[in-house]
């Protein structure tokens, strides 16, 4: 594929998806989602992936050209926020079915 420093957003990002798909395919029950909608109690947006194990979101993921500290700290609010969504959805799993072993 080529040396990704220096390319467009599109480019690294056709790239990740290629690294992100091949590991992905090697676990199973995991499924990686694009362009990927995160909301949290402190923050929310769009992630340029989130990859979940059944219905859990396990790993969001943020490509950059640089600037790598600006991308861990966006990182870092992102995955807060898919913790936020995996316990919303714990709790509201506990309701629906009073069965806690999530």
């Amino acid at each position: 594929m080529g040396p990704v420093q220096g390319s467009n957003e599109a480019v690294r990002s056709d790239f990740v998806s290629v690294v992100l798909s091949t590991t992905v395919s090697l676990v199973e029950g995991l499924r990686m989602f694009p362009q990927f909608e995160i909301t949290g109690v402190e923050s929310n947006g769009r992630v340029d992936y989130a990859i979940k194990k059944a219905e859990k979101i396990i790993c969001v993921v943020e490509t950059k050209q640089d600037l790598p500290g600006i991308g861990i700290a966006q990182n870092t609010r992102q995955s807060q926020s898919a913790c936020d969504m995996s316990k919303d959805l714990i709790v509201h799993k506990l309701r629906e079915t009073g069965i806690s072993n999530f």
